[in-house]
Formats: C-alpha cells, sequence, structure tokens
C-alpha cells in the first residue's frame, strides 16, 4: 500500500468521525433544549 492511499484512507475515516461528533453535538444540544424546555414549564 503506497502512501497517498493511507493518507487519503485517514482523511476519509477523519470525516466521518467529524459528521459523527456533529451529529453528536446535535443530539446533545436538542436533549440540553428540552431539559430546558421542560424545566421552565415546570416552573410555571
Amino acid at each position: 500500500m503506497d502512501k497517498n492511499n493511507v493518507l487519503k484512507d485517514i482523511d476519509e475515516f477523519i470525516k466521518e468521525i467529524d459528521e459523527v461528533i456533529a451529529k453528536k453535538e446535535k443530539e446533545i444540544k436538542n436533549k440540553d433544549n428540552a431539559l430546558i424546555l421542560s424545566n421552565l414549564s415546570a416552573d410555571e
């Protein structure tokens, strides 16, 4: 396997990880927002 293929594979792998992280961050943000909303409505 030559160096360029390895680098390309690593690059693809990093892109996939970035996508997974972005998805998780979005999920966490959605959960945080849901918690904030439920806390606000509980206060009333």
